[in-house]
């Protein structure tokens, strides 16, 4: 008799990418990056571990920082901007590869919004630019409505 748990297809996606903190080219940090699931996880520390993870879909930027010694290590900084309550941005400090990892997560994040049925103006309140309430006409005009501006 064959074991039930064995037929059933695994719910876990295989993990996409996972790096570590590197210290100049040696991936010996106590700082683990990896991608599956949909989410971002950030696994830190060695005795006392905290784990965070954001679902890729809210992630609304990102952006490659790169200082001199990062260059020559062949390192970077992934900085991924994202619509949480707790940290607005999820540095990705010194790993390998970082402009194809950028690129990767760049398709990552549009590819788990399409899934997800995400668009942009999800991630913005109903304020319109510089706080001002109002919509725009057919004509491209700012219309203003009747609610004051705080």
């Amino acid at each position: 008799m064959a074991d039930k748990r064995q037929e059933e297809p695994s719910k876990e996606k295989e993990q996409v990418w996972r790096d570590r903190k590197h210290i100049m080219w040696f991936p010996i940090g106590f700082t683990v990056y990896s991608v599956s699931n949909g989410r971002v996880y950030v696994d830190r520390g060695l005795l006392n571990t905290v784990s965070d993870q954001t679902l890729l879909y809210r992630v609304t930027d990102l952006q490659l920082r790169r200082s001199l010694w990062q260059k020559i290590f062949g390192t970077g900084t992934l900085v991924l901007f994202s619509k949480v309550d707790v940290d607005h941005e999820i540095l990705l400090e010194n790993i390998s590869r970082p402009r194809e990892v950028a690129a990767m997560f760049s398709e990552m994040v549009e590819d788990a919004r399409r899934s997800q049925n995400i668009v942009g103006k999800e991630f913005y309140g109903s304020v319109g630019c510089q706080g001002h309430h109002g919509d725009l006409d057919d004509g491209g005009e700012f219309v203003q409505d009747d609610m004051p501006d705080m």
